[in-house]
């Protein structure tokens, strides 16, 4: 089992160090992600990380943050702007936001849009995790033309939602500077076909595929 080195309000000296090393994060998080990770038995290429995207512990989630934070740094003015994709991708914009120290605005899913929203984006899209054959609404709120801004969720396979989304924003003028991900499916393409659009991608943890076990490749 990989040793978790994060204590809540007290963390070690080992900790500090590897939050502070771009080579320490990605061999971390590549191996909490090894342990964690798994393939859905109905299909392989489903891959689970309930650590990443559903029950997310305090060390992953600062170690990923830091390290998708440190490679936007390149990219970042000040000004950007943070939207997650409702509603996985809202769960890691704070964290995000707050490290860049740049504003962060809402999303959510559905018809309903409360009523202090104003300059809403809404289109309908697919999502890859639920196979139902339905579009899903999305909304995001506070869309200024002129602005640019940085997208997050949670994973990114055949890049469906995000490309979806990178094409509402930019009907509305708005440029995408970059996309973040707590972890991406390599193998499906999705990373590529929104890098072909002129966007980075930035995934905290990269599939590139499957061992002959049946593992997980994962980029270096």
């Amino acid at each position: 089992m990989v040793k978790s080195l994060y204590k809540i309000q007290n963390r070690t000296k080992e900790f500090q160090s590897m939050l502070q090393s771009k080579e320490k994060r990605r061999l971390w998080l590549n191996a909490r992600f090894l342990e964690n990770a798994r393939s859905h038995v109905d299909n392989p290429n489903y891959i689970i990380a309930e650590e990443f995207n559903l029950r997310i512990p305090p060390d992953v989630l600062e170690v990923a943050t830091t390290e998708i934070s440190q490679r936007l740094l390149p990219v970042v003015k000040g000004d950007e702007i943070i939207y997650g994709i409702p509603s996985s991708g809202s769960k890691f914009i704070g964290v995000v936001a707050q490290q860049l120290g740049l504003m962060m605005s809402v999303s959510r899913k559905g018809k309903n849009i409360p009523r202090a929203w104003r300059d809403v984006l809404t289109f309908d899209t697919h999502s890859y995790t639920i196979q139902d054959g339905k579009p899903v609404r999305i909304n995001f709120g506070f869309v200024e033309k002129g602005s640019e801004i940085l997208l997050f969720d949670d994973i990114i396979a055949t890049g469906k939602t995000i490309i979806d989304s990178i094409l509402a924003f930019l009907e509305k003028g708005i440029k995408i500077k970059a996309v973040g991900a707590m972890f991406a499916k390599g193998f499906e393409e999705g990373i590529n076909k929104v890098k072909k659009m002129g966007v980075k991608v930035i995934p905290a943890v990269t599939v590139d595929g499957f061992s002959q076990d049946g593992g997980f490749i994962l980029s270096e």
